[in-house]
This record gives structure tokens, C-alpha cells and sequence, in this order.
């Protein structure tokens, strides 16, 4: 009876680090500072400037149509999209006619870049997705995220940006 409560409380202790350890590792190497510029535009044709978003925080949200934690956070990303600026990079998810039919079953509406050779991704030193970056509205990362994040912690980590200068 001891072993098995000794065992539990060792799991439950040693979770939290195990998470939060395989985060530390996902996140290591990520651009930190001053985000690579995205000289690129969004499936829609619109050109993408850093200087457009300069009233407000952005989140650089970068996913991909294989990725179920991805799937995952889709409810999450559009409520926070809905208050907050978001762009959205689609790391290797195919031809941008096969993006724009997964976003039209999956009833997305965000601003998207597509990323097919994973150049972008690759800048911003990304080691899997789903990846976050928290940008000010003065152009500098503020916080950056590996991996699930939940909605509050999307939108603390937002509200937080828009507080710093």
C-alpha cells in the first residue's frame, strides 16, 4: 500500500517536470527578440508587413493540417482571432489549394500564411508545432510557446504583450 501511494505521489510530482522540461527543449533555439521578417503574402493574395501590426499585439501562430495538437487548439486560436490580431503560418500542410479546402471544412477564417518547404518555420527556429510568438506592438517577441497552450494562456500571455514596452 505505501509503494503504491509513494508511486503515485512521484508521478504526480514528476509530471508537471517532465512537461515542462520537454517545453524548455521544444523551445530552445526559437528567435527571440526581433521576429524575421515574413516578406511573403496570405492565401488570400494580401502582402504581410510587420509595420501593419504595429498598433497592437500580434500572435504568430505557426501550425500544420497533420499536426492533432494543432487540431486541437483550432476552437482556441479562433476565439482569440476574434479579439486579437493573429496570423497564422501553415508549416508543410501542402499546395495552398489543399490549405484553403482544409480551412473551408474545418470552417477557418484565419489570415494564413503557407509555409510548404518549412523555410519560415525554419528562420524562426522552430523544432515542432504548434509554436506561438507574442509579439509587442513595438515588433519585439515577447513570449514564446511550444506545444498545447490553452486559450487563458494564449490570451494572458496577449494580454501581458500589450502591457509591455
Amino acid at each position: 500500500m505505501k509503494v503504491t501511494r509513494c508511486w503515485n505521489g512521484w508521478f504526480w510530482l514528476t509530471l508537471p517536470v517532465l512537461f515542462f522540461g520537454l517545453s524548455a527543449v521544444l523551445d530552445r533555439g526559437l528567435v527571440r527578440e526581433i521576429p524575421p521578417p515574413l516578406a511573403t503574402s496570405d492565401l488570400n493574395g494580401k502582402p504581410f508587413a510587420w509595420a501593419d501590426t504595429a498598433e497592437r499585439p500580434v500572435l504568430l501562430y505557426f501550425w500544420a493540417t497533420w499536426c492533432p495538437l494543432c487540431g486541437a487548439m483550432q476552437n482556441s486560436l479562433t476565439s482569440v482571432d476574434a479579439d486579437h490580431q493573429v496570423i497564422t503560418v501553415a508549416l508543410q500542410s501542402g499546395t495552398e489549394s489543399e490549405l484553403r479546402a482544409y480551412l473551408q471544412t474545418q470552417g477557418l477564417a484565419w489570415r494564413v500564411i503557407s509555409d510548404p518547404a518549412g523555410l519560415i518555420g525554419a528562420r524562426y527556429g522552430l523544432r515542432g508545432v504548434p509554436a506561438l510568438f507574442f509579439i509587442d506592438r513595438h515588433g519585439r517577441i515577447r513570449f514564446t510557446a511550444t506545444g498545447y497552450t490553452t486559450e487563458i494562456g494564449i490570451r494572458v500571455r496577449l494580454w501581458l504583450t500589450a502591457r509591455m514596452t
